[in-house]
């Protein structure tokens, strides 16, 4: 009852705001490659994946026509099977989850749209090695803060209420002993409101 109440109140208070408040704004979801993963901070002697999975969701805010605002929330992963002399086979499992916040500068030359950015993130890096005997959890994960660049590339049709865009970003996490880094290939779509 007090949840569909808090929701009511919600929904009535987005509908009540102006229209200019909403101009530009959107959410949508992402996809991607890692590669080259580099990993500072990681157990010793654990040999990580190079490539990852990249998934995740967004919500963005143009409160000019050349800058957008962005959040997300992403997840890379990649699982690898590996041996070891002493421990057999086994598997190798990261996990890096993250939210991050962006601020990207847009040419305005139509619908394509280059852009160039930055931003700040919270990773929160996580391990595990799994082989017959069960699953072990690496204890030496982490939550860091990281910092982004990027350079991509939108498309946005007249017609339609949605923006594709291909982006280059370059992430680094801010780990013990050394910083983990790596590139990723992401591409995605926003419905703009």
């Amino acid at each position: 009852m007090f949840r569909n109440l808090l929701l009511s109140i919600g929904t009535a208070g987005l509908l009540t705001v102006p229209a200019w408040g909403l101009t530009g704004g959107g959410f949508g979801v992402r996809g991607g490659l890692v590669s080259n993963y580099q990993a500072g901070g990681s157990p010793t002697g654990a040999q990580f994946p190079k490539k990852m999975n990249m998934v995740g969701v967004h919500s963005n805010f143009a409160s000019a026509s050349l800058l957008l605002l962005e959040a997300s929330l992403e997840y890379n992963w990649k699982e690898e099977n590996q041996s070891d002399p002493v421990f057999g086979s086994y598997k190798m499992k990261i996990n890096d989850y993250s939210a991050n916040a962006f601020a990207k500068l847009r040419l305005p030359t139509g619908a394509l749209r280059p852009y160039g950015g930055g931003g700040v993130g919270l990773h929160r890096l996580a391990y595990s090695v799994s082989n017959a005997s069960g699953v072990v959890l690496i204890p030496e994960d982490e939550t860091k803060p990281a910092y982004h660049a990027m350079v991509g590339m939108a498309f946005a049709p007249m017609a339609a209420p949605l923006e594709i865009f291909g982006e280059y970003r370059w992430t680094w996490v801010i780990t013990d002993d050394k910083k983990t880094e790596f590139p990723t290939f992401l591409a995605g779509v926003t419905l703009k409101l």
